[in-house]
């Protein structure tokens, strides 16, 4: 590898490992089902990895929303490629709820194509803050992960 490519490559790296450091970091495969999570992610939510690793991203919600338009638009708008955020009531280990500002990243690869989806919680609180805007569908608010 070039001098150039090789400083690159450790910019790269040091870029994610100060993103895994700061927040919350969750990534999923492109049906949903989770590949990793940090630390940050674990502790926010309660779990361990073992209890997540290719669970699908409604462990996260209040009822399962497999049937909901409005969350299999979420999953088919980040397929194609679009980002998303927002902020979202999630189901922490026990029931415990779980108020994040999270954003939704897709992956791609080498081809441009998505690949997985990096998801990244920039605040989890519980209860909410005063005044949060809550959006979703069946009272049940759509994807996002928090930390802060």
């Amino acid at each position: 590898m070039a001098t150039q490519e090789k400083v690159l490559s450790a910019d790269n790296a040091g870029k994610i490992s100060a993103i895994d450091r700061a927040q919350a970091v969750v990534e999923f495969d492109m049906s949903g089902k989770i590949l990793s999570a940090n630390e940050n992610f674990l502790k926010t939510f309660g779990y361990e990895i073992g209890e997540l690793k290719n669970k699908h991203h409604r462990t996260f919600c209040e009822q399962d929303p497999a049937n909901d338009a409005p969350y299999r638009h979420f999953w088919e708008k980040l397929n194609r490629g679009e980002f998303d955020s927002g902020e979202y009531k999630r189901i922490g280990k026990g029931g415990r709820e779980v108020w994040v500002n999270a954003s939704y990243n897709p992956v791609f690869d080498v081809n441009g194509r998505t690949r997985q989806r990096r998801d990244r919680v920039l605040r989890g609180d519980s209860p909410p803050p005063p005044g949060l805007p809550v959006r979703g569908g069946l009272g049940v608010v759509h994807q996002g992960h928090g930390w802060g």
